[in-house]
Protein backbone atom coordinates (compact mmCIF):
# COMPACT_ATOMS: atom_id res chain seq x y z
CA UNK A 1 0.00 0.00 0.00
CA UNK A 2 1.51 3.47 -1.65
CA UNK A 3 0.25 6.45 0.01
CA UNK A 4 0.79 9.77 -2.23
CA UNK A 5 2.70 12.97 -1.20
CA UNK A 6 4.15 16.27 -2.23
CA UNK A 7 6.72 16.11 -0.19
CA UNK A 8 8.19 13.06 0.11
CA UNK A 9 11.53 14.49 2.13
CA UNK A 10 9.06 16.15 4.79
CA UNK A 11 7.52 12.45 5.19
CA UNK A 12 11.09 10.76 5.52
CA UNK A 13 12.23 13.51 7.88
CA UNK A 14 9.36 13.01 9.94
CA UNK A 15 9.01 9.02 10.21
CA UNK A 16 12.88 9.14 11.57
CA UNK A 17 12.36 11.58 13.78
CA UNK A 18 8.98 9.26 15.27
CA UNK A 19 11.28 6.23 15.20
CA UNK A 20 9.86 4.54 12.32
CA UNK A 21 12.60 2.79 10.14
CA UNK A 22 12.59 3.20 6.42
CA UNK A 23 14.96 2.43 3.69
CA UNK A 24 15.48 6.08 2.33
CA UNK A 25 13.83 7.92 -0.49
CA UNK A 26 14.57 6.21 -4.20
CA UNK A 27 14.56 8.03 -7.17
CA UNK A 28 12.87 6.31 -10.32
CA UNK A 29 10.77 6.80 -13.41
CA UNK A 30 7.40 5.33 -14.32
CA UNK A 31 5.97 4.87 -17.56
CA UNK A 32 2.72 7.71 -17.86
CA UNK A 33 0.17 7.59 -20.38
CA UNK A 34 -0.13 10.82 -22.06
CA UNK A 35 -2.73 12.74 -24.36
CA UNK A 36 0.62 11.54 -27.07
CA UNK A 37 1.79 8.47 -25.88
CA UNK A 38 3.65 7.07 -23.00
CA UNK A 39 6.57 8.47 -21.74
CA UNK A 40 9.09 8.24 -18.63
CA UNK A 41 8.78 10.58 -15.75
CA UNK A 42 10.71 10.87 -12.59
CA UNK A 43 8.85 9.45 -9.00
CA UNK A 44 10.30 9.09 -5.74
CA UNK A 45 9.58 6.66 -2.89
CA UNK A 46 10.28 5.43 0.19
CA UNK A 47 9.01 1.62 2.25
CA UNK A 48 8.83 2.07 5.93
CA UNK A 49 10.57 -1.12 7.47
CA UNK A 50 9.92 -3.00 10.60
CA UNK A 51 13.73 -4.35 12.05
CA UNK A 52 11.77 -7.48 12.73
CA UNK A 53 11.75 -8.13 9.03
CA UNK A 54 13.31 -8.08 5.78
CA UNK A 55 14.41 -4.37 4.46
CA UNK A 56 10.98 -2.75 3.34
CA UNK A 57 8.36 -4.79 5.10
CA UNK A 58 6.13 -4.82 7.86
CA UNK A 59 3.69 -7.26 9.09
CA UNK A 60 1.24 -7.14 6.40
CA UNK A 61 2.98 -6.13 3.34
CA UNK A 62 4.60 -3.39 1.92
CA UNK A 63 3.76 0.26 3.04
CA UNK A 64 5.25 3.51 1.55
CA UNK A 65 5.08 6.76 0.14
CA UNK A 66 5.42 8.00 -2.89
CA UNK A 67 6.07 11.56 -4.89
CA UNK A 68 5.23 11.86 -8.18
CA UNK A 69 5.72 14.24 -10.98
CA UNK A 70 2.32 16.23 -11.77
CA UNK A 71 1.37 15.41 -14.82
CA UNK A 72 0.57 18.74 -17.20
CA UNK A 73 -3.13 19.29 -17.90
CA UNK A 74 -2.61 19.23 -21.28
CA UNK A 75 -1.03 15.87 -21.46
CA UNK A 76 -3.97 14.37 -19.35
CA UNK A 77 -4.50 10.43 -20.89
CA UNK A 78 -8.20 10.49 -22.32
CA UNK A 79 -9.18 7.41 -20.92
CA UNK A 80 -12.90 5.61 -22.20
CA UNK A 81 -14.94 5.55 -19.22
CA UNK A 82 -15.38 2.02 -17.88
CA UNK A 83 -18.39 0.45 -17.96
CA UNK A 84 -18.61 -0.15 -14.04
CA UNK A 85 -18.29 3.67 -13.54
CA UNK A 86 -15.33 3.66 -11.18
CA UNK A 87 -13.84 7.27 -10.60
CA UNK A 88 -11.03 6.35 -8.40
CA UNK A 89 -9.65 4.02 -5.95
CA UNK A 90 -11.32 5.20 -2.71
CA UNK A 91 -9.47 3.13 0.22
CA UNK A 92 -8.20 -0.43 1.63
CA UNK A 93 -9.11 -2.69 4.25
CA UNK A 94 -6.50 -3.72 6.66
CA UNK A 95 -7.66 -7.02 8.87
CA UNK A 96 -5.64 -7.42 12.28
CA UNK A 97 -5.73 -10.00 15.14
CA UNK A 98 -8.05 -8.26 17.98
CA UNK A 99 -4.80 -8.70 20.45
CA UNK A 100 -2.99 -6.87 17.57
CA UNK A 101 -5.14 -3.95 17.01
CA UNK A 102 -3.47 -1.24 19.76
CA UNK A 103 -0.38 -2.13 18.47
CA UNK A 104 -1.27 -1.64 14.51
CA UNK A 105 -3.15 1.77 15.20
CA UNK A 106 -0.03 2.70 16.87
CA UNK A 107 2.18 2.13 14.16
CA UNK A 108 0.22 3.34 11.39
CA UNK A 109 -0.43 6.74 13.47
CA UNK A 110 2.91 6.78 13.33
CA UNK A 111 3.19 6.40 9.77
CA UNK A 112 -0.16 8.38 8.98
CA UNK A 113 -0.60 10.97 11.42
CA UNK A 114 -4.43 10.86 14.25
CA UNK A 115 -7.23 8.42 13.11
CA UNK A 116 -11.01 8.46 13.55
CA UNK A 117 -11.99 5.86 15.91
CA UNK A 118 -15.58 3.90 15.88
CA UNK A 119 -16.55 0.26 14.94
CA UNK A 120 -13.37 0.12 12.55
CA UNK A 121 -10.19 3.09 12.96
CA UNK A 122 -9.98 4.97 9.81
CA UNK A 123 -7.11 7.19 8.76
CA UNK A 124 -8.03 9.41 6.31
CA UNK A 125 -4.47 10.74 5.26
CA UNK A 126 -3.26 7.71 3.39
CA UNK A 127 -7.58 6.17 3.05
CA UNK A 128 -6.96 2.79 5.05
CA UNK A 129 -9.46 1.16 7.76
CA UNK A 130 -8.04 -1.07 10.17
CA UNK A 131 -10.08 -3.35 11.38
CA UNK A 132 -9.84 -6.19 14.16
CA UNK A 133 -11.04 -9.70 13.32
CA UNK A 134 -13.61 -10.34 15.82
CA UNK A 135 -15.60 -6.73 14.08
CA UNK A 136 -14.99 -7.36 9.97
CA UNK A 137 -18.37 -9.11 9.71
CA UNK A 138 -19.83 -6.09 10.82
CA UNK A 139 -17.73 -4.38 8.65
CA UNK A 140 -18.19 -6.46 5.64
CA UNK A 141 -21.33 -8.82 6.50
CA UNK A 142 -20.07 -12.50 6.26
CA UNK A 143 -16.83 -11.82 5.10
CA UNK A 144 -13.47 -13.98 7.36
CA UNK A 145 -9.86 -12.97 6.90
CA UNK A 146 -7.71 -15.90 5.24
CA UNK A 147 -4.79 -14.51 7.14
CA UNK A 148 -4.06 -12.26 9.80
CA UNK A 149 -3.01 -9.33 9.27
CA UNK A 150 -4.02 -8.94 6.01
CA UNK A 151 -5.23 -6.15 3.29
CA UNK A 152 -8.61 -7.93 3.11
CA UNK A 153 -10.78 -5.72 1.24
CA UNK A 154 -9.99 -2.27 -1.28
CA UNK A 155 -12.68 0.25 -2.15
CA UNK A 156 -13.84 1.83 -5.50
CA UNK A 157 -15.67 5.18 -5.93
CA UNK A 158 -18.17 4.95 -8.57
CA UNK A 159 -20.35 7.42 -10.18
CA UNK A 160 -23.57 5.44 -9.75
CA UNK A 161 -23.46 3.01 -7.55
CA UNK A 162 -27.36 1.13 -8.79
CA UNK A 163 -26.20 1.14 -12.28
CA UNK A 164 -22.87 -0.81 -11.25
CA UNK A 165 -24.71 -3.16 -9.07
CA UNK A 166 -26.95 -3.78 -12.15
CA UNK A 167 -23.69 -4.18 -14.45
CA UNK A 168 -22.36 -6.82 -11.81
CA UNK A 169 -25.61 -8.88 -11.10
CA UNK A 170 -26.34 -8.78 -15.24
CA UNK A 171 -22.65 -10.27 -15.34
CA UNK A 172 -23.73 -13.18 -12.07
CA UNK A 173 -21.31 -11.37 -10.04
CA UNK A 174 -22.92 -11.27 -6.65
CA UNK A 175 -23.08 -8.36 -4.26
CA UNK A 176 -23.68 -7.62 -0.82
CA UNK A 177 -25.50 -4.12 0.06
CA UNK A 178 -23.79 -2.57 3.22
CA UNK A 179 -25.95 0.80 3.33
CA UNK A 180 -27.60 3.48 0.53
CA UNK A 181 -24.56 4.08 -1.08
CA UNK A 182 -22.22 1.40 -0.73
CA UNK A 183 -21.85 -2.25 -1.45
CA UNK A 184 -18.98 -5.04 -1.60
CA UNK A 185 -18.41 -8.05 -4.33
CA UNK A 186 -17.22 -10.71 -2.07
CA UNK A 187 -13.95 -12.09 -1.26
CA UNK A 188 -14.32 -15.44 -2.80
CA UNK A 189 -15.93 -14.10 -5.84
CA UNK A 190 -12.96 -11.52 -6.05
CA UNK A 191 -9.91 -13.30 -6.12
CA UNK A 192 -9.30 -13.36 -2.46
CA UNK A 193 -9.96 -9.89 -1.04
CA UNK A 194 -13.60 -7.98 -1.46
CA UNK A 195 -14.38 -4.97 -3.69
CA UNK A 196 -15.78 -2.32 -2.24
CA UNK A 197 -18.01 -0.13 -4.17
CA UNK A 198 -19.01 3.38 -2.64
CA UNK A 199 -21.44 6.20 -4.46
CA UNK A 200 -18.59 9.13 -5.59
CA UNK A 201 -19.48 12.34 -3.61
Amino acid sequence: MIADTSDIDRVAARLMAGGVGHGGVHDIRRPVETATGTRMEPARYLEISDPRLSPGRVPEGRIGFAENTPVDAAQEPQHTDHPNGATRLAGCVLCVADTALPEVERRYESYFGPARHGRATRFDRADVTVVAASALTGLLPGERPAALPAFVAHAVAVRDLSATEELLRGNDVPTVRTGPEEMFVPAGAALGAAIIFRQDG
